[in-house]
């Protein structure tokens, strides 16, 4: 017997649905171990969840039989289902699905030159649905159902076992070491840089902001991925460290994942740390608080800007007022496109520095080339 869609409507604003946004912390628990930084862990919803999910298919659902219509209680406990079930068991569910839809109530048709296998799409507990639902049920793209059916034709329709199940370097790979050098490293070298935080929690419907300060840790603009690599690497040679080093693209994987708060700075810019990370902000989303604290972080510099004005002003012809800028490098040719009678100017790695006499306006360049 169907159920009665009237019990499955939208969460009334009155009601209570609490959903935090935390920022993930970049520390590692005692308890926390290898095998469960590779663990594949299932998803776990709350009633509220499977109310809100069930509710949104049958409202996406557009095909012209509602393939979903009168089908909620069954929908709800197909979800249940799932939702208990890891990333690799339900892919695993959907071949074998697939697979066996492919085998029943088959018809064949040609188009063309070629021929087109049509079939009927059928889920657990539900029935008969349309293609679009199906995939919308399972939460898959009909491109990855495409590709599905190729490997079924092919003769197989088991999971490949991956996720590094067969990587022993992976399996042995000291994480609590590597990220402990890597702070004690950056400690060492970095600057420590003042960040607010902002975390948001939509309470009742209503969104409530949080600021909190941080520090960032920003390691010279000289450092590469594949220096700090070989940093490590020296400093396990140098102690004699019976440790199981990574791959460098693992290294820098690890380390972007478990130490969000160390960055490098840009070797191109020469903005102060703290503007960068607000023009950053503020080029997603201008609001006042951004503003605010923009303004408050550059009244310090705007009041040096009007005494340098006014010194360079002041000062005599007798006098050079000299910047310099050193933080400039370039590589010819600019572009990809190059005519081909500049083809030797390609890989050349070249070095601008400028001197400026502000006093008298004058602009010289000096280009020098590495080899």
């Amino acid at each position: 017997m169907d159920s009665d869609d009237s019990v499955w409507e939208p969460v009334s604003e009155g009601s209570s649905a609490e959903s935090s946004t935390e920022e993930v912390q970049d520390g590692l628990s005692d308890e926390e171990s290898l095998d469960e930084f590779a663990e594949d862990r299932s998803i776990n919803w709350c009633g509220e969840d499977f109310h809100d999910k069930v509710v949104g298919l049958i409202q996406r659902d557009k095909c012209d039989d509602r393939c979903l219509q009168g089908k909620a209680a069954e929908l709800e406990n197909f979800l249940r289902s799932t939702s208990n079930m890891t990333a690799q068991e339900k892919k695993q569910s959907v071949l074998t699905s697939l697979a066996m839809l492919m085998k029943t109530d088959t018809a064949v048709r040609r188009r063309g030159t070629g021929e087109r296998h049509v079939f009927t799409y059928y889920l657990p507990l539900i029935g008969r649905v349309c293609r679009e639902t199906w995939c919308a049920v399972y939460d898959v793209s009909t491109a990855t159902i495409t590709r599905y059916r190729r490997q079924i034709q092919r003769g197989t329709f088991s999971v490949k076992v991956h996720k590094g199940l067969l990587n022993m370097n992976a399996t042995k790979i000291e994480i609590r070491w590597l990220v402990s050098w890597f702070r004690s490293f950056a400690s060492i070298l970095g600057d420590v840089v003042p960040v607010r935080v902002r975390t948001q929690k939509t309470i009742d419907g209503n969104v409530r902001k949080q600021y909190t300060d941080k520090n960032y840790t920003l390691l010279p603009a000289y450092f590469t991925w594949d220096q700090l690599y070989t940093e490590m690497n020296a400093y396990v040679l140098e102690n004699d460290l019976d440790v199981r080093e990574p791959r460098p693209s693992t290294f820098r994987k690890l380390l972007q994942q478990y130490c969000p708060t160390i960055r490098i700075r840009s070797p191109r810019s020469n903005v102060c740390d703290l503007c960068a990370i607000l023009h950053t902000r503020m080029r997603s989303c201008i609001t006042a608080e951004l503003t605010e604290e923009l303004g408050v972080h550059t009244e310090a510099a705007k009041e040096m800007r009007l005494e340098y004005k006014k010194d360079l002003a002041s000062v005599s012809e007798d006098h050079a007022v000299i910047v310099m800028d050193f933080s400039q490098n370039l590589t010819f040719p600019s572009v990809a496109s190059t005519p081909s009678q500049w083809y030797f100017l390609s890989l050349v790695n070249v070095h601008v520095f400028g001197i400026y006499y502000a006093n008298k306006g004058i602009q010289y360049n000096y280009v020098y080339e590495e080899s």
